[in-house]
C-alpha cells in the first residue's frame, strides 16, 4: 500500500480520480466539498473519511456510516467490494482520534479509595473462590468508570495513518493490528 505524506491532499486524490475515472469525473466536486465540510467540523466523527475511484465516477464518505449497516454507504462500498468487476481503488489518507481521559480519571481519583477497599475485603475473607474474587474485581472497575461517565472529557487528538486492504471476501476493512492502535488511543490509560 502507498503512504502519502505532506501532499495536497484534494490535488493528489484528483490525479488518482482522472487516471482512474472516465466518466462522471464532476463526482469529484461533491467530493471535494466533503473533505472540505470535514475539514471544518469539529466532530472528530466527521473527520474520517473513505474515498473511492472508479471508472464512473467517485464516492467519499464518512467511515462511520460506511460501517453502519443497512446505510446509503454501507451498501454503496459493500456493491463495489463485492457485485462489481471495476477497478475500484479505495483509500483512507489518515485518522485523527480524539482519545478520552475516562481511565485516567478512575487511576488519579478513584484507585487509591478502591484498593484500600478491597484489602479490607479480601482480608475479611468476603471471596471464597477465585472466580468469586475476579467477578467482583472485575465488577468495581466496571463500577468505577460508569461513575466517571458524565465526567469524560478529551484529551489532544493523535493522528494515525491505517491500512485499509479488500479481504478474500471482497469486503473492505481495517487491519486487527490498526483496530489495535485505533483502541489503544481512545481510551488513554
Amino acid at each position: 500500500m502507498n503512504k502519502f505524506e505532506n501532499v495536497d491532499v484534494l490535488a493528489a486524490l484528483e490525479q488518482i480520480m482522472r487516471q482512474n475515472t472516465a466518466f462522471y469525473q464532476n463526482d469529484f466536486e461533491i467530493d471535494k466539498e466533503i473533505i472540505r465540510e470535514a475539514a471544518a467540523s469539529d466532530k472528530a466523527e466527521d473527520k474520517a473519511l473513505l474515498w473511492m475511484s472508479r471508472p464512473s465516477g467517485t464516492y467519499c464518505f464518512r467511515e462511520r456510516d460506511v460501517f453502519l449497516k443497512d446505510t446509503r454507504q454501507h451498501n454503496t462500498w459493500r456493491f463495489y467490494g463485492e457485485q462489481t468487476r471495476d477497478i475500484v481503488l479505495a483509500y483512507l489518507v489518515e485518522l485523527t482520534v480524539y482519545p478520552i481521559d475516562i481511565m485516567q480519571k478512575v487511576l488519579e481519583e478513584d484507585m487509591e479509595a478502591f484498593g484500600t477497599q478491597w484489602q479490607e475485603r479480601t482480608a475479611a475473607g468476603e471471596f471464597e473462590t477465585e472466580e468469586a474474587f475476579e467477578t467482583a474485581w472485575a465488577q468495581g472497575i466496571i463500577d468505577l468508570v460508569s461513575a466517571r461517565v458524565d465526567t469524560i472529557d478529551y484529551l489532544d487528538p493523535q493522528t494515525i495513518s491505517v491500512q485499509v486492504t479488500q479481504g478474500d471476501d471482497g469486503l473492505y476493512s481495517i487491519d486487527s493490528n490498526d483496530f489495535s492502535r485505533i483502541d489503544g488511543l481512545i481510551i488513554a490509560y
